[in-house]
């Protein structure tokens, strides 16, 4: 009995002391990966690693600054910060009539600047708090508001032609796209579509009506189409969609949107017709023209007209 209990009592001495070492080597891996941790998070971002969320006066960029000119920031830097000039801040305010104040505390001029310097450089939010001296949450919020604001005035700009304002450009814009390429002379815009990747919807499992609709067997991806008219300059002056990825394409969107039907009574300037110019996805419509199409009969002066308009179109995408 006496050589069982001492087995027994040196079998739990064992398992004690190797519980100890157990704890200890989990305690160091776990010190090690703090450790770890502490040197990514100072390398990558150091203003959460150092702890102090303190933000003290955010940076003010607007008139009450004189658009940064009180501490130092020139026309130029201004520029590179924003894409505008400080002297267009105030035309752009009235343009998209930002109001006096987008949230408590802060101006509409204001949080227009956040959003044009997170749209310019396509800053995260981190790279927006070293800028503007605001806490993550309130420049989330800055922007979300803008944005909010700023949707239905860009909705009714994309969705409907200002023939007013585009229309007196048509002859510059031909001219600017036969200056480039010498093909076509009375090209004034570039039709196209892009697509625009989504998850896998949740319902009907694989190979249900919801998967049909929106995956595209050309693309190989689940998807919304929408279809836009660029002009030269790069501002788009249409945008029509979504459409599902899995029903539609080019030519499709273009019947439904019914963009030639609505442009062609605007097309016809001091006698002279004036027409888009689309991809392979599209056919020869009236006010649209699309390359000749690929074979083997193509003669030389066709495919040079295909390479030179395809070198000056400018995709949607």
């Amino acid at each position: 009995m006496n050589t069982v209990t001492h087995i027994i009592t040196a079998i739990n001495a064992l398992e004690d002391e190797l519980e100890r070492d157990f704890r200890l080597l989990v305690h160091l891996i776990h010190n090690r990966m703090l450790s770890w941790w502490d040197l990514a998070l100072n390398r990558r971002a150091p203003i959460y690693a150092s702890g102090s969320h303190l933000h003290g006066t955010p940076i003010l960029y607007g008139a009450a600054t004189n658009y940064g000119a009180n501490f130092g920031v020139s026309a130029g830097e201004f520029y590179d910060l924003f894409r505008f000039a400080p002297t267009e801040i105030p035309r752009l305010c009235a343009a998209l009539r930002m109001p006096e104040y987008i949230l408590p505390n802060v101006s509409g001029e204001e949080g227009l600047l956040i959003y044009l310097r997170r749209l310019s450089r396509g800053d995260n939010l981190l790279d927006l708090k070293c800028v503007f001296h605001r806490s993550i949450g309130s420049l989330s919020d800055i922007i979300k508001a803008v944005a909010e604001h700023l949707g239905p005035i860009a909705v009714a700009k994309l969705q409907t032609f200002d023939s007013e304002l585009w229309c007196p450009w048509f002859p510059v814009f031909a001219s600017a796209i036969y200056l480039k390429c010498e093909a076509l002379n009375c090209c004034f815009g570039f039709l196209d579509g892009t697509f625009l990747r989504i998850c896998r919807p949740s319902r009907d499992g694989y190979r249900g009506f919801w998967q049909r609709l929106f995956y595209s067997g050309y693309k190989h991806q689940h998807g919304l189409l929408f279809q836009g008219l660029s002009l030269p300059n790069g501002i788009l002056a249409l945008m029509h969609g979504p459409y599902p990825g899995g029903v539609y394409n080019d030519l499709s969107m273009l019947e439904i949107s019914g963009i030639l039907d609505m442009l062609w009574s605007f097309t016809e300037i001091n006698g002279v017709r004036y027409f888009l110019y689309g991809d392979r996805g599209y056919s020869i419509e009236p006010g649209l023209i699309p390359p000749f199409p690929r074979a083997s009969s193509m003669s030389d002066r066709e495919k040079i007209f295909n390479s030179r308009m395809s070198s000056v179109r400018v995709s949607v995408e």
